[in-house]
């Protein structure tokens, strides 16, 4: 197995994670380079013609895929022992074309979100913007310059993280988190952006907020946003969020 240059650490590992799952996880030591691994192999095996491959889960720097175990038990080779052997016999060429790959490859759907950052939905802006040395309009305006993708999906359903913003690398989360933040929040920390998909404890700082429901269990796809997705924002004004959130309520009502 290929290492990281001027790095002891191989490409990717494998674990058996259940009888009929197996995750590859990324091993740079930068989350950027492993997320952008994984979110290439997720890619690769979604394109692939490779046999048993039920479904594929992207996470942050890892890829989990769930197997039909007919296939192993009707192609194991005897010199391949058991099933993790066998599936990273399978899975080994895509790992390291993932790593080989430059830049990550989009593999979903282009979102124009709208996003309002009056004082009412951005409590933390203008902290955010003088600890790094910004004013919270050229903030706003690198949210709105820089297309963000979806990293993963986690911590709540329909949650994504998005990244990256280097020029908050060094932003770390609040001393003390909210015990309830609303549902639709945009949060930044650690160089990554989150989008709150239903009212939850968080400890991010929050920039601004979405009208849209990016969680609804009525709807026939209750997820909006998935791993692989771009998302650019557009400014709304405050009587727009409001509009925009009622529009959004009486779509999905049953």
């Amino acid at each position: 197995m290929s290492q990281w240059p001027n790095q002891a650490l191989p490409l990717w590992s494998l674990h058996l994670d259940a009888e009929a799952a197996i995750s590859i996880t990324f091993n740079h030591p930068r989350v950027s380079e492993a997320n952008r691994c994984a979110a290439n192999l997720a890619r690769l095996l979604a394109e692939s013609t490779l046999l048993g491959v039920q479904a594929v889960v992207p996470a942050m720097v890892s890829v989990t895929v769930f197997v039909d175990l007919s296939v192993w038990a009707q192609q194991i080779e005897p010199s391949l022992l058991d099933k993790a052997e066998f599936w990273a016999h399978q899975l080994a060429p895509l790992a390291e074309q993932a790593c080989q790959l430059e830049t990550e490859q989009p593999i979903g759907k282009r979102w124009r979100v709208p996003m309002c950052f009056e004082a009412e939905f951005a409590p933390d802006l203008p902290a955010v913007a003088e600890q790094i040395g910004q004013t919270p309009q050229r903030l706003i305006a690198q949210f709105l310059h820089l297309p963000i993708r979806v990293l993963m999906l986690g911590f709540a359903p329909g949650h994504p993280y998005l990244g990256f913003y280097p020029g908050l690398s060094g932003l770390g989360r609040r001393a003390t988190p909210r015990t309830e933040v609303p549902a639709g929040s945009f949060g930044v920390a650690n160089g990554q952006g989150v989008l709150y998909s239903v009212p939850s404890p968080g400890g991010w700082s929050l920039v601004g907020r979405t009208p849209w429901r990016l969680f609804d269990a009525l709807r026939d796809e209750p997820v909006l946003f998935r791993a692989g997705d771009t998302l650019s924002f557009y400014p709304i004004d405050r009587d727009t969020f409001w509009r925009l959130h009622e529009q959004a309520g009486a779509m999905y009502e049953r």
